[in-house]
């Protein structure tokens, strides 16, 4: 297994070597680029709530944040940081991964 290291290393560095030479590589590469983050204000906050048919409190559970911190998105005080932000984007654009992180023992949203 070392060993399979140290020939991964040296055909690593060659590759850099022919690369930085201008020799042709055979080498893929991905580019992968993050989209950004939305910023969401207090009313998107408050509609994505609702949309999703959720109580502050199980708002907040579903995002993982306390309900104080809920309403204080809700009221302007602040705003979601970007783990918050981006699962509202993820949430708003696809409200059924709510199902996969919260349960309902009655079948009623709350």
């Amino acid at each position: 297994m070392a060993n399979n290291f140290f020939e991964d290393i040296m055909k690593s560095v060659q590759q850099a070597q022919d690369f930085i030479d201008g020799k042709p590589t055979k080498v893929k590469s991905n580019v992968v680029i993050v989209k950004e983050i939305p910023e969401y204000n207090s009313e998107a906050i408050k509609t994505l709530r609702m949309d999703l048919q959720l109580t502050q409190k199980l708002f907040a559970g579903l995002m993982g944040v306390s309900v104080r911190t809920v309403e204080s998105w809700e009221n302007g005080q602040n705003r979601p940081n970007g783990s918050a932000a981006r699962l509202m984007k993820l949430l708003s654009d696809h409200p059924q991964l709510m199902e996969d992180i919260i349960r309902r023992d009655d079948g009623l949203l709350a």
